[in-house]
């Protein structure tokens, strides 16, 4: 199986931490956002986990120079899985207009 840092590689994406890769005070207040970017609040980062968790998705951190840090909660997974996809079509489009 494919983990997230290969997909980031194969995508050519920047590797963001997630979930328990996390390295920052559970007090710590994040701004949270969904896979849509919609705003969901400020609340701290154990807060934002629970969150994620009882949705059943991932808590990735987007910028940790901003403060609070921004928050995404979303399927790292299979955003990645998306961008690859998209990625791989757009080469064989490529790859087959060359041919004609």
């Amino acid at each position: 199986m494919i983990n997230v840092k290969q997909l980031c590689e194969m995508t050519g994406t920047k590797y963001y931490e997630h979930n328990d890769e996390i390295m920052m005070a559970d007090h710590r207040e994040v701004q949270v956002y969904d896979e849509n970017d919609v705003h969901i609040g400020i609340m701290t980062l154990v807060q934002a986990k629970q969150q994620a968790k009882l949705v059943g998705k991932d808590l990735v951190v987007r910028n940790l120079k901003r403060d609070p840090p921004i928050t995404r909660i979303t399927d790292y997974r299979k955003e990645l899985m998306k961008k690859w996809f998209k990625t791989l079509s757009k080469e064989f489009k490529s790859a087959q207009s060359k041919k004609k």
